[in-house]
C-alpha cells in the first residue's frame, strides 16, 4: 500500500465499511427469518388430510385428493427447507418452487367435492319437504 493510500484509507473508514456490511447482512437475515415465520404461519393453516378424509363425499376422490394434497405439502416443505438453508448460507442462491399450480389443482378438487356435498344436501332438503307433503296428503 502506498503512502497516499494509507492517508485515504483510515481505520475509521474500514470500520465504517465493515459496520455497513454487518448491518446490511443482519437486516437481510432478519428479513429472511420474518419471511420464514410468515410462510410457516401460513402453511400451518392448511388443514390436515384427516379433515377431508372424515367427509363421506371424499371417498370417490380419495386417490386423486391424496396425490394432489401430498404434492402440495411436499412443495411447501421443500420451500420451507430452502428458506432455512438460505438463512444458514445467505450467499447461496435459491429458487423457491411455485406452489400456486399445485394449490389450484387441490382447490379445484375441493370445489368438486363441495359441489357433491351441496347436491347431496339439496336432495336431503327436497326429501324432507316431499315427505312433509306426503304426510299432509295422508293427514298424518
Amino acid at each position: 500500500m502506498s503512502i497516499r493510500q494509507q492517508k485515504t484509507i483510515t481505520e475509521e473508514l474500514i470500520d465504517s465499511i465493515k459496520d455497513y456490511f454487518d448491518e446490511t447482512f443482519e437486516s437481510d437475515i432478519n428479513s429472511l427469518k420474518k419471511l420464514l415465520n410468515r410462510y410457516s404461519e401460513a402453511t400451518e393453516t392448511i388443514p390436515d388430510i384427516s379433515v377431508f378424509e372424515n367427509n363421506p363425499m371424499y371417498e370417490p376422490f380419495e386417490k386423486d385428493f391424496e396425490l394432489k394434497y401430498n404434492a402440495f405439502k411436499q412443495i411447501i416443505e421443500t420451500n420451507t427447507e430452502l428458506i432455512e438453508d438460505k438463512i444458514k448460507s445467505p450467499s447461496v442462491p435459491i429458487n423457491l418452487k411455485d406452489s400456486r399450480p399445485s394449490f389450484n389443482d387441490l382447490d379445484d378438487l375441493i370445489g368438486e367435492i363441495n359441489e357433491k356435498i351441496i347436491s347431496h344436501n339439496n336432495k336431503i332438503d327436497k326429501k324432507e319437504s316431499e315427505f312433509k307433503k306426503l304426510k299432509a296428503a295422508f293427514g298424518i
